[in-house]
């Protein structure tokens, strides 16, 4: 008898700084000193990765409020968490994404420079 998985539930990590700027939003994540710029997809899908719903379920809303086709919102979203993941960003016990973000237009990591 074969044992259903509960699908992924993804949360941002809690002790990240999280600043909305006109749409678009800064992640500072202290444990690497990083810091993140989301676009406005990014930001969404952000603010929206809070443990309580799935990936799916956050992709299905977006489409729906925003009249966006379901499948290019089933690609950015699923891009943007898989980004998130790499980036250690999410509190997650799945396993890290191997595959990578192909371009860096939804989130662009800069490392502040040491004085």
């Amino acid at each position: 008898m074969a044992t259903a998985t509960k699908p992924e539930k993804p949360k941002v990590r809690e002790d990240l700084t999280f600043t909305e700027i006109d749409g678009e939003a800064l992640v500072y994540d202290a444990t690497t000193e990083s810091i993140h710029l989301l676009n406005p997809m990014a930001t969404l899908v952000y603010q929206l990765t809070d443990g309580n719903g799935t990936v799916s379920e956050t992709i299905c809303g977006i489409s729906q409020a925003f009249g966006a086709p379901l499948e290019a919102v089933d690609r950015d979203v699923r891009k943007v968490v898989r980004e998130f993941r790499r980036l250690r960003l999410l509190d997650s016990t799945a396993p890290q994404a191997t595959d990578s973000v192909a371009d860096g237009d939804l989130i662009r990591r800069e490392v502040p420079e040491s004085p």
